[in-house]
C-alpha cells in the first residue's frame, strides 16, 4: 500500500503492516500491540513512558541550570534573555500538543532522513523538549496510548474497503 493512500493529506502517511486480519495502523511506541493489549503492549508502553519521563525531568533539569546561569549577573539584559529561553518551552508545549492530536500520522519530512539530524537540533533547545514531554506525559497515562485510538479507527477504515 503506497504511503499516504490512508490519510487525505498527501504530506503526511501512516505506517501499516499487513495481518491475517488485513492492514494494521501502527501507533506510536507500541506498534501494532495496541490489538490484543497483552504483555507486549504494556511492556512497550512502559519503556516509553519511563524514556520520555526520563527524557522530560533531563531537559527540565538543564533548562533550569542553563536558565540559572543566564539570570545570574542580575542585570535586565541577562534577565530577559533568561526569560526569553525559558519561554521556550512553550514551543515545545504547543509541539508536544500537535504531536498527540495527529499520532499515528506522520510528516513525509520525517522519512527522508533528516529526522535524527532534526533531532539533535532540537536538543540544543533543551526546554523544547522539557515542554514536548510536559504536554506528551499527561497523555501516557491515559487509557488510550497516544495514536491508540486514531490508530483503531484508521485500521476500521482499511478493513471496510
Amino acid at each position: 500500500m503506497p504511503r499516504g493512500a490512508t490519510h487525505p493529506d498527501h504530506e503526511r502517511y501512516v505506517r501499516t503492516i499487513l495481518t491475517g486480519d488485513g492492514p494494521v495502523v501502527l501507533a506510536p511506541f507500541i506498534g501494532a500491540t495496541w490489538t490484543a493489549r497483552g504483555r507486549a503492549y504494556r511492556r512497550r508502553r512502559r519503556t516509553a513512558t519511563a524514556f520520555i519521563l526520563a527524557g522530560t525531568v533531563l531537559c527540565g533539569a538543564l533548562s533550569a541550570m542553563f536558565v540559572a546561569g543566564l539570570a545570574r549577573p542580575h542585570t535586565a539584559t541577562a534577565t530577559v534573555l533568561a526569560a526569553a529561553y525559558a519561554s521556550t518551552v512553550l514551543g515545545g508545549v504547543f509541539l508536544g500538543r500537535r504531536w498527540i492530536r495527529q499520532a499515528p500520522s506522520r510528516p513525509r519530512w520525517a522519512d527522508d532522513g533528516v529526522s535524527a539530524p532534526f533531532g539533535f537540533l532540537v536538543l540544543l533547545l533543551v526546554p523544547v523538549a522539557a515542554g514536548f514531554g510536559i504536554a506528551v506525559l499527561p497523555a501516557l497515562f491515559a487509557h488510550d496510548f497516544p495514536g491508540e485510538g486514531r490508530a483503531r479507527a484508521l485500521t476500521s477504515a482499511l478493513a471496510a474497503r
